[in-house]
């Protein structure tokens, strides 16, 4: 978790309850886009869109100038990485549901969380390719 709120969000937290909210958004948002579209092939739309909305919206405000970043370890190519992870998650949490119910939700929900949580081993293998060519 600490890795993506340090590489990911461009504002610094003043209390643990915003870095909380900011990593369960793409919880909320794919099992809201899953609920709208509910239906054979469109539920997993609505989780795939829903999951990488909010780093799409951080990359959007960013360079747009509506937010000014205060975190200095944030990487808008990080962010970048986590629409792909976040869609990823979501997409696979609505393929993984029902078609309409509870379950739809709650399976959307955890992977647009779950789908995040890839970001530390993206940035771990980076690393170590980087020790590796430096050898």
């Amino acid at each position: 978790m600490e890795v993506i709120i340090k590489h990911a969000c461009p504002v610094l937290f003043e209390s643990s309850l915003g870095a909380w909210l900011f990593l369960f958004s793409p919880a909320l948002f794919a099992a809201l886009g899953a609920r709208l579209l509910q239906g054979s092939f469109a539920r997993i739309l609505g989780g795939t869109l829903g999951g990488g909305l909010r780093d799409f919206l951080v990359i959007l405000a960013v360079t747009n100038g509506w937010v000014t970043v205060s975190n200095p370890r944030y990487e808008i190519m990080v962010s970048a990485i986590l629409v792909f992870f976040g869609a990823s998650g979501g997409a696979l949490g609505s393929c993984l549901a029902p078609y309409r119910g509870k379950l739809l939700l709650l399976n959307s929900a955890i992977g647009g969380f779950l789908g995040q949580f890839a970001l530390p081993f993206v940035l771990m293998a980076k690393r170590k390719n980087a020790e590796y060519r430096s050898h």
